[in-house]
């Protein structure tokens, strides 16, 4: 008969050897997402999202400055890029499957991938923003990466991805405004979305619109056969649920950080 050190021991070893292949998953998620650019794409969202409410606080010229500056400061410590990674990280890990991984691993890391990945992080630069304004009716006139590009969005749902953002920075702006302009008289952000509603079909075409030039102007120098290589990479089933993953991480992510800014207005 076994004695009870024994079993204990044995569960031991179970316990450490579980947290150890626990380590290692944790390890190529994190790698993955690295290899995927999340890390510069979140960065650069939360940046985005200062950026817009130190515009909005320009329009609001004229009221008290020194509010304005610790409304600022409420926003930037809210608005988090690792609160948002770690929600995108968790969503990722309960999304995939290991073979997936490895799979999705071994794309991210071949040369187009790493290509794919470059392109992506050096179109979301200030400097390449402006090239692809100043480019823009060349970039949209090109009507076979038109067509790619309402591939692109069909398979990643960036348009819808975007509107979800375009709704949370209007609020936010409109709540940063007027908070500073009636400071004891909390704005309602219910009444702020609802506010959002009869725009929607502009911002919608708008941001549409963006998306197919952006889409045109990252991939701009990627030959054809790369390109359609890329897509169909996306088509496949462990793209398609990485890539859900992580706009479903990025949204729930910006809840988060969105409902701590409100709640740190608030408390002023």
């Amino acid at each position: 008969m076994k004695q009870p050190w024994f079993w204990v021991w044995g569960l031991m070893l179970a316990l450490l050897a579980g947290h150890a292949l626990a380590d290692e998953r944790d390890d190529k998620i994190a790698r993955l997402l690295n290899l995927a650019g999340a890390e510069e794409l979140i960065s650069g969202l939360a940046d985005s999202v200062i950026a817009g409410l130190e515009q909005a606080q320009q329009s609001a010229q004229g009221e008290d400055a020194e509010r304005g500056e610790v409304m600022l400061h409420v926003a930037k410590e809210s608005f988090l890029p690792e609160v948002i990674y770690q929600q995108v990280f968790e969503a990722v890990s309960v999304a995939l499957q290991d073979d997936q991984l490895e799979t999705l691993l071994l794309w991210y890391q071949s040369p187009l991938g790493k290509r794919i990945t470059e392109m992506e992080v050096e179109a979301a630069s200030p400097a390449s923003g402006q090239a692809m304004m100043q480019n823009a009716t060349a970039l949209l006139s090109n009507q076979p990466m038109m067509e790619k590009a309402a591939q692109f969005d069909a398979l990643l749902h960036l348009t819808d991805y975007n509107m979800a953002l375009q709704k949370r920075m209007f609020i936010a702006a409109q709540l940063h405004v007027r908070t500073l302009h009636n400071p004891d008289q909390p704005a309602d952000s219910r009444e702020l979305a609802a506010l959002f509603e009869p725009r929607r079909a502009m911002f919608t075409e708008q941001t549409r619109n963006m998306v197919m030039l952006s889409f045109a102007h990252t991939y701009r120098e990627l030959p054809p056969e790369k390109l359609e290589s890329y897509l169909d990479f996306l088509s496949t089933p462990s793209a398609r649920q990485f890539n859900e993953a992580t706009r479903m991480g990025l949204e729930a992510g910006l809840d988060l950080v969105f409902e701590d800014y409100i709640a740190g207005l608030a408390e002023l």
